[in-house]
């Protein structure tokens, strides 16, 4: 990508390597990395770039402005600088769920001018890029569980049941985000074990539904779960040909995260 002053230019490269994505207040902005290379500009030239995020698809979607204005001095070698887009929690949802655990496809479009040349109406040019499967998702794994998407995981304060189950939601959730479907409803499954192995909830037996205690009821609750969960294993005949949608395994992992809180123990 370049922007073209006259007989001036500037070549943009956009470092995927190196983006990242932070907690703000209800926003979780994205930071993109540029490589400027100058061709022709006069030392110590002042460049100021804006900058519009849409994602890459037919249709694609508008996301951000950049946050501000980003003003560098040109020195003759190449030079960096950084964009922000401000991304909320449901943009970052739509993200995941087009992306299906495929890298995330994106299309910048960028505008510079030269703030000292009065004469200088501006130039755009546009790009498409990705962001690596696995880099995406460290990015969005390392932000606040505000995050709309992130499933909640209950913080095991001592080892044990509560601790693995802790930690399978985790893998379930690094499943999820990876766009491993049924790996991710196995891995619920696991933690849904755990929360049972702490809670030894009584049997139901042939009891009248609507006389179980409290403990009969969550060990309804975990039944009924643990019979859907079961269904990503395609361990029999009637299982085999299952297929489970994301918001499907969403669920199965955020009830494994309650019962893991019901089940009695000690949590953060």
């Amino acid at each position: 990508m370049s922007l073209s002053f006259e007989n001036r230019t500037l070549g943009v490269r956009i470092d995927t390597e190196n983006a990242a994505i932070t907690s703000g207040f209800g926003v979780y902005p994205l930071t993109l990395q540029l490589t400027l290379t100058p061709f022709g500009f006069e030392k110590g030239t002042v460049v100021e770039l804006t900058a519009e995020l849409a994602t890459h698809g037919n249709p694609g979607y508008w996301l951000a402005s950049s946050t501000r204005p980003v003003r560098t001095s040109l020195y003759g070698g190449t030079a960096t600088c950084s964009i922000m887009f401000p991304l909320t929690s449901a943009q970052i949802l739509g993200i995941e769920e087009h992306r299906s655990g495929q890298k995330p496809g994106f299309a910048l479009k960028l505008h510079g001018i030269l703030p000292a040349d009065p004469a200088e109406t501006g130039q755009e040019s546009s790009e498409y890029f990705a962001i690596a499967a696995s880099t995406w998702l460290d990015l969005i794994e390392r932000v606040s569980a505000a995050v709309a998407f992130t499933i909640p995981i209950p913080i095991a304060v001592t080892s044990g049941a509560h601790a693995e189950g802790a930690e399978l939601l985790k893998e379930a959730r690094h499943h999820l985000n990876a766009g491993n479907i049924d790996a991710a409803i196995v891995s619920a499954r696991g933690a849904m074990e755990r929360a049972e192995a702490v809670a030894h909830w009584p049997s139901l037996g042939n009891d009248n539904a609507r006389s179980r205690s409290v403990e009969q009821r969550w060990r309804a609750i975990y039944q009924a779960a643990m019979s859907q969960a079961s269904g990503a294993a395609h361990e029999d005949d009637v299982t085999k040909d299952f297929v489970y949608t994301r918001r499907e395994a969403e669920a199965l992992i955020g009830v494994a995260a309650a019962l893991l809180k019901a089940a009695p123990g000690p949590l953060a």
